[in-house]
């Protein structure tokens, strides 16, 4: 939520996320699940986390992935 106060007008800083960072999450996850081949049994992919909570929630609708996160591999 810290990004919301980008800027000095909240309105900038809505805009920017609802039309900028979504819009980029979006892009970003479509760009991972091409590279993402029939065959493939495991991938590591590597963001900010800044970008973490919108990838894992884009990602995990599509059912044949499995977000694991660093760390949680040891569950």
């Amino acid at each position: 939520m810290e990004i919301l106060l980008v800027g000095t007008d909240d309105e900038i800083a809505f805009e920017w996320i609802s039309k900028y960072w979504y819009y980029r999450n979006l892009r970003i996850a479509r760009n991972i699940k091409k590279s993402i081949l029939p065959e493939t049994k495991r991938s590591v992919i590597l963001y900010g986390s800044g970008h973490n909570y919108l990838l894992k929630q884009l990602l995990e609708e599509d059912e044949s992935i499995k977000v694991i996160q660093y760390g949680d591999w040891s569950e």
